[in-house]
């Protein structure tokens, strides 16, 4: 229809294209008709094939009978008696025929549902891909809290920061992440770490201390040079027998984080003495700040070296 209308490419048909199309029906009544008599004989007589159905079609619109009526009696008779020899081929091609449309159509029809198949599928891996994800992020974010909760022990106004789930609910990953982070907030402000100040006042101050550390190989000597920011419980502390007079401080000595309050209440730590009047020589002082300005960049990050001697 829309090449019919203006603009269209048969809206100014060509004289050519007008008297190629002079035996052309204006109107569409004979196939309506084609139609209305094909859902008659389908309802009359359901079990009849295409073939037969098509068959009466072009036996009645195309007046053959009128035709057969004009030829002479022995023409007629040969031309039905080839007709019949020719039936069983013809069904035969209509048999085959039918056959392909169906193997076409289940082949369409398993190619759809291979399709489905395969999209479920996607969707599936999806799905799992982003819950195995979700998973890993909650694990992850769980332990950060477990970690400030019994490992640091940060000291929190709320405990409830530290839960997992509410009411027998698992936390959101959003509300988790918020939690870590009002943690990390937390465990760097000055009222916290006050807060944390005075439940250990009792205890000595072991910043800038030489200490004498006992493990189960052995004692070893070194200084405490700072404590983790937020976490005064905490110490860092270099060793004297990690110091290394030939190479760079920051390159070839570590610097190990304990909890050296518990050893000093077990006996395992022990301060020593200043001697009044002995000062440490300029390069093993220098040494000594420039393993201290380290740890307070490492402590700033907050990364812990948790190690055994």
């Amino acid at each position: 229809m829309q090449q019919q209308l203006p603009g269209g490419l048969f809206y100014e048909p060509s004289p050519e294209l007008t008297s190629e199309t002079l035996s052309v029906l204006p109107h569409n009544k004979i196939p309506e008709r084609a139609f209305g008599v094909l859902d008659f004989m389908v309802r009359y007589r359901p079990n009849a094939s295409i073939l037969t159905n098509e068959s009466f079609f072009t036996f009645s619109f195309n007046q053959t009978n009128e035709w057969l009526d004009s030829l002479s009696e022995k023409e007629r008779n040969e031309l039905l008696q080839d007709a019949r020899k020719k039936g069983r081929e013809l069904r035969g091609k209509f048999k085959g025929r039918c056959e392909e449309i169906e193997r076409k159509r289940l082949n369409a029809l398993k190619e759809k549902q291979e399709a489905i198949k395969k999209k479920k599928e996607n969707t599936f891996k999806k799905r799992k891909n982003k819950h195995l994800i979700i998973c890993e992020k909650r694990k992850a974010l769980v332990s950060q809290l477990r970690f400030r909760q019994n490992v640091l022990k940060q000291y929190v106004k709320d405990k409830k920061i530290f839960n997992a789930s509410n009411n027998g609910r698992l936390l959101t990953i959003e509300t988790l992440t918020e939690n870590v982070k009002q943690l990390i907030e937390e465990a760097a402000s000055k009222d916290v770490a006050s807060s944390i100040h005075q439940r250990s006042s009792k205890m000595p101050i072991l910043v800038n201390k030489r200490i004498r550390h006992s493990f189960n190989e052995g004692a070893f000597d070194g200084k405490v040079i700072s404590t983790v920011p937020g976490f005064p419980d905490y110490y860092n502390i270099i060793y004297d027998c990690e110091l290394n007079a030939e190479s760079n401080v920051t390159d070839s000595t570590a610097i190990y984080t304990y909890r050296l309050l518990e050893d000093y209440r077990e006996g395992k730590l022990e301060i020593i003495p200043e001697v009044v009047g002995v000062k440490p020589c300029s390069e093993f002082s220098s040494r000594l700040l420039s393993l201290a300005h380290a740890a307070q960049i490492a402590s700033h990050c907050f990364t812990f070296s948790f190690s055994d001697k």
